[in-house]
C-alpha cells in the first residue's frame, strides 16, 4: 500500500502474477519387533516423511511471487525398548533415533520483518527418549520422561551458510516429572492430588544461532486437586499452572522500524476450576 516505500524490501506495487506447481512423493514405513518375554519387547523401524512445497504468501516482487520453495523429505531410523517390571508396577520405555532431512523448510525474515519460507540444504537429528510410569503404592503413581536432542542444519538459508547451526525450536533437552496421589474417602468418593513439572533448555528462534534470538530455557510447576464422586460421574478440579510465573517466549521476531522485536509470550501464572459430568 501507500507505506510500501517505508520498508527496505525491494517492492513492486501491485504485484499481479499467477503461478502453479505440483509435488508428489512416495512414502512408507516398516517396523520389526521381538518379544524377549511377555514384558520386554525390542523394536526397530524405518520411515520416510514428506512435506509439499509451496508459494510464500507475502511476496515482495514478481520473481518471489512466482518462485516456489521446494518440498521437504525425511528419513527416520529408530530402535527402542518397551518393558514392564516389578509385576507390572513399573513401565519403562527407551528409544533412540536418527533422522535426516533434505531441503528442510525454514522460516526466515526479510529486512522489513515479513516472514518467508526458504529451503536449507537439510538437517540431521539424533535423539534419545526415556519415559517411565511407576506404581509406587496403591495410592501413589510417579511418571516422567527425559529427551536429549543433537540437531544441526546443513547448507545455506537466504545465501548464508548455516551448516552446523541448531534448527530453531530444537532444545538440547526436555524433561517432565509428575506424581499422582489418590485418597479414598469414606463415602466412596476419592481425591487425587497431582504435582507436575515440565521443562526444556534454551532454543534459538531462527536458523542463524543469533544470540539475540535465544529463547531461554523454562521450567513449569503445576498443581491439581480433583474430587471424584463415588459413581464416577462427577469430577471437580482446582488447578494452578506455571506457579512460579515463568515468562516463556514463544516467538521472537526481527527488529523493524522502531527497533522493537515483536515477541509472543506463553500464559503467566494461571488458576482455575473445572467441573466435569459424565453421562
Amino acid at each position: 500500500g501507500g507505506l510500501g516505500d517505508v520498508f527496505v524490501d525491494p517492492s513492486q506495487n501491485p504485484i499481479n502474477a499467477m503461478a502453479k506447481e505440483s509435488w508428489s512423493e512416495f512414502t512408507g514405513s516398516a517396523s520389526l519387533s521381538y518379544h524377549f518375554t511377555d514384558d520386554v519387547m525390542l523394536y526397530g523401524l524405518f520411515a520416510t516423511g514428506y512435506k509439499a512445497g509451496g508459494f510464500n504468501g507475502e511476496p515482495y516482487d514478481l520473481v518471489s511471487a512466482v518462485t516456489p520453495y521446494d518440498q521437504e523429505t525425511s528419513n527416520n531410523l529408530e530402535a527402542g525398548l518397551k518393558s514392564q517390571w516389578l509385576d507390572n508396577r513399573l513401565r519403562l520405555n527407551l528409544s533412540v533415533f536418527h533422522t535426516t532431512y533434505d531441503d528442510l523448510q525454514v522460516v526466515d525474515f526479510l529486512p522489513s520483518g515479513t516472514p518467508f519460507i526458504d529451503n536449507s540444504g537439510g538437517a540431521q537429528i539424533d535423539g534419545l527418549e526415556l519415559d517411565f510410569s511407576w506404581l509406587v503404592s496403591d495410592s501413589l503413581v510417579v511418571s516422567g520422561s527425559v529427551a536429549a536432542l543433537d540437531a544441526e542444519l546443513k547448507g545455506d538459508v537466504s545465501g548464508t551458510n548455516v551448516a552446523g547451526n541448531r534448527p530453531d525450536n530444537s532444545p538440547e533437552w526436555t524433561a517432565s516429572l509428575a506424581a499422582d496421589y489418590t485418597i479414598d474417602l469414606p463415602n466412596g468418593s476419592s481425591m487425587v492430588i497431582r504435582a507436575d513439572y515440565n521443562g526444556r533448555s534454551d532454543v534459538f528462534d531462527g536458523p542463524y544461532e543469533d544470540p539475540e534470538t535465544v529463547r531461554e530455557g523454562v521450567g513449569f510447576l503445576g498443581l491439581r486437586v480433583s474430587w471424584l464422586s463415588s459413581d464416577q460421574n462427577w469430577r471437580l478440579a482446582l488447578w494452578g499452572r506455571n506457579l512460579t510465573n515463568e515468562a516463556e517466549v514463544l516467538t521472537f521476531g526481527p527488529a523493524v522500524l522502531v527497533s522493537q522485536n515483536p515477541t509472543g509470550y506463553g500464559p503467566p501464572r494461571t488458576f482455575g476450576a473445572t467441573v466435569t459430568r459424565h453421562f
